[in-house]
């Protein structure tokens, strides 16, 4: 089981901006019909240094085919409204010689499934 950090943004907009909270309810109402995804993913507050409001992060734990297709869905979904946004993957792996963070960001215009799958896949 690989578990991974979820970073919302919007490019140009600060967090507490209104657009920014609507894109997050929209995540949520996506996240609460996504039932497998639902049962693998914690909201959490955001590690990002000067954010404030209710921007949070998504803790998902990858732990099989059906989240992963879940959340490639309801990734892609987001993700598709608006060219400026953006999510990262952040996972953490501790080893011998400490702490280390990989991260892969997802972000552009016409971003496809499959994209959003590939990123999502190197988190297994």
């Amino acid at each position: 089981m690989t578990t991974v950090r979820v970073t919302f943004d919007i490019a140009g907009l600060p967090s507490h901006h209104s657009a920014v909270s609507a894109a997050l309810a929209e995540f949520d109402a996506d996240l609460r019909n996504a039932r497998a995804l639902r049962a693998a993913a914690e909201e959490v507050p955001t590690e990002t240094p000067g954010t404030k409001g209710q921007w949070s992060d998504l803790v998902m734990t990858l732990t099989g085919p059906a989240v992963l297709a879940a959340a490639v869905r309801v990734f892609h979904l987001w993700l598709s409204r608006d060219k400026r946004r953006s999510i990262t993957l952040t996972k953490v792996v501790t080893d011998g010689d400490g702490e280390q963070r990989i991260t892969a960001t997802i972000e552009g215009e016409n971003i496809s499934g499959e994209t959003v799958r590939q990123a999502l896949e190197r988190f297994e």
